[in-house]
């Protein structure tokens, strides 16, 4: 069945790609489109669900990749199995399950569509192909073919309202999931920027007053690497107040938020390029000398954290200087609400210094002696304020100190507003 906005979507989709599977039981009318799109059918392959659609395809389309897969599972070759089953028919119960045991081995040895071949992966109307229980294996098979960056397309039906067990298992019920559950499900098959392409206003079926509607997701692969602190930020524009994405990231409007080169690269690409400004630090820090990302370090990034890499690098040319050591900061302590605004806050600094001489002290010290905060800061302090707050320190009374175990000499000042 022809679907105009998944055939736009694929050939917006096919542009910028090399290789493009099509995974569906009617797969003539999108190899068509994306034959067009792609100038040619030598970057097409086509999962084909049973002999029919495969002869089609061979025959409109000779120069795509045509392959048979067994139903939604793109990892058991179904044409080498059957030349297996035609030499020598099975006789016995035990040997159909060997043969079974060797298509598995088979497909986890060497799948038949390997890991990271496509840039872009359809997926029309396949999960109802599967039983229920089978159907997020089927999203993560999609996830597995598909390329770093890479785009996948799913066209299928949801419900309106979730699905009672009995129509659930109905091999004559359209949708295949809730709306929402089907979102849910290609979070759990590690897709990030989820985003719902199509959805019409008016259902293609309606069960028991449970209407189904058709409906076009749009996902993409890229999370998985390492993640290192390169000192960058972004500033979500708006239009909403907070957002929060794949990774749990949230965010609010207007906040610089500190994110990890990895991050920070896949917001400047779809489908997120044009609601961030980006702010890289003054002096870029390499990816063979970014430190690990800290997973506890606070979702705000100050503004003279990116402003400091020049200012070290003018005090030391050494790459301990501008990864952070032999730097002067100091930590907040921050005790949130639930919306995630800041309820109370606390400054944490040297007591004799003002500062301390690595980030990872402040943030030590800063836990150490507020335990219960719900997130810490780290504040980079620019070379021309340190002694300006050393000489403070040196003024100031003592607030409060470390419990007697903690090092010697670390005593702190603490400042607490209710912002």
């Amino acid at each position: 069945m022809d679907n105009p906005a998944l055939h736009r979507l694929l050939g917006e989709a096919i542009r910028a790609a090399s290789d493009v599977l099509i995974v569906s039981s009617d797969p003539g009318p999108l190899v068509r489109v994306a034959c067009e799109a792609a100038g040619g059918c030598e970057s097409v392959s086509v999962a084909c669900l049973d002999a029919g659609s495969f002869d089609a395809v061979r025959a409109a389309s000779p120069k795509a990749n045509a392959f048979r897969i067994a139903p939604v599972d793109l990892s058991v070759d179904v044409e080498a199995a059957e030349d297996e089953l035609a030499d020598s028919p099975p006789a016995t119960l035990v040997q159909v399950a060997d043969l079974l045991r060797r298509a598995r081995e088979q497909a986890l040895r060497a799948p038949i569509v390997p890991d990271d071949s496509f840039d872009v992966v359809v997926a029309d109307r396949v999960l109802g192909l599967a039983d229920a229980a089978s159907r997020p294996g089927v999203l993560a098979g999609s996830y597995r073919v598909l390329r770093r960056h890479g785009v996948c397309l799913l066209a299928d039906v949801v419900s309106d309202e979730p699905l009672p067990r009995r129509l659930a298992e109905d091999p004559m019920m359209p949708a295949v999931f809730q709306e929402s559950e089907l979102l849910f499900a290609m979070e759990g098959a590690k897709f990030h920027g989820i985003a719902i392409a199509d959805l019409p206003p008016e259902p293609c079926a309606e069960v028991e007053g449970i209407e189904c509607r058709p409906v076009i997701v749009q996902a993409r692969k890229g999370k998985e690497g390492v993640c290192r602190d390169g000192l960058q930020a972004v500033i979500y524009l708006g239009p909403f107040k907070v957002v929060e994405d794949d990774d749990g990231h949230v965010i609010r409007r207007g906040e610089r938020f500190a994110v990890c080169q990895k991050t920070f690269q896949n917001y400047q690409s779809a489908p997120y390029a044009g609601a961030f400004a980006y702010i890289e630090p003054r002096v870029p820090v390499p990816p063979e000398q970014a430190p690990l990302w800290d997973p506890r370090r606070p979702g705000t990034r100050s503004p003279s954290e990116t402003k400091r890499g020049a200012a070290l690098r003018s005090v030391s040319g050494t790459p301990e200087a501008a990864s952070g050591d032999g730097g002067a900061y100091i930590a907040y302590a921050m005790w949130l609400h639930r919306d995630g605004t800041v309820r109370r806050r606390a400054k944490v600094a040297h007591r004799y210094e003002g500062c301390f001489g690595s980030r990872q002290d402040a943030q030590s010290m800063a836990q150490k002696v507020f335990p219960d905060a719900s997130r810490y800061d780290v504040v980079s302090i620019p070379s021309d304020e340190v002694a300006a707050l050393r000489e403070r320190a040196a003024r100031r009374p003592q607030v409060c100190s470390l419990p007697p175990s903690g090092p010697v000499g670390e005593v702190v000042r603490v400042a607490q507003s209710d912002p």
